[in-house]
């Protein structure tokens, strides 16, 4: 096993990766606090969102009236 990671590292490379990726997927998908944080940028994309389509209906309405 030593001989074939030596021979071709990348293996190694490629699993700690995988390992540590699987590991932070599993705690993005259990874990509280990162729930929270994905909960809390959804609202404030939301109101966001709510403002721009505001705005640009204020805009469309003030292009009606000009024309």
């Amino acid at each position: 096993m030593i001989t074939l990671l030596e021979n071709k590292p990348h293996i190694g490379i490629i699993g700690g990766i995988g390992g540590g990726a699987g590991y932070y997927i599993q705690q993005a998908l259990t874990n509280d606090e990162y729930l929270k944080y994905v909960a809390g940028a959804s609202v404030w994309l939301g109101i966001i969102a709510a403002i721009l389509t505001i705005w640009a209906r204020i805009i469309n309405i003030r292009r009606e009236r000009q024309e």
